[in-house]
């Protein structure tokens, strides 16, 4: 099945890392981050998860990671316990009123291109 590949992700993996959500970016808000990650997602998403979104779970588990990183600086009540902010990044996308691209869950994961 077409997915994405090894050296795919490894090349979007420093993409990541060049943003330096927790490092640089404790200043902004959100929204601003949501703004800054969307774009790239959304392409990644539509791009290599055409036929096998599935694929690209260890990419997006890196991005959460980035973000979980972020709120623990952000957040005062988050700095010392690392598994609230993982729960608290969990909802991100979730949430109805998510700021964060999530695909639209589907039945059928394939497209009728991939054949």
């Amino acid at each position: 099945m077409p997915g994405i590949s090894r050296n795919a992700a490894q090349t979007i993996q420093p993409t990541i890392r060049t943003w330096r959500l927790a490092a640089t970016r404790i200043n902004q808000s959100l929204e601003d981050i949501a703004r800054l990650v969307n774009p790239s997602v959304r392409g990644w998403e539509n791009y290599y998860g055409r036929c096998y979104r599935f694929a690209l779970t260890p990419v997006l588990r890196h991005l959460e990671r980035a973000l979980v990183r972020w709120a623990c600086r952000k957040f005062k009540r988050l700095r010392r316990h690392y598994n609230l902010a993982v729960h608290w990044g969990c909802n991100l996308s979730t949430a109805p009123d998510s700021r964060f691209f999530s695909p639209k869950p589907t039945n059928s994961v394939r497209d009728s291109r991939c054949d």
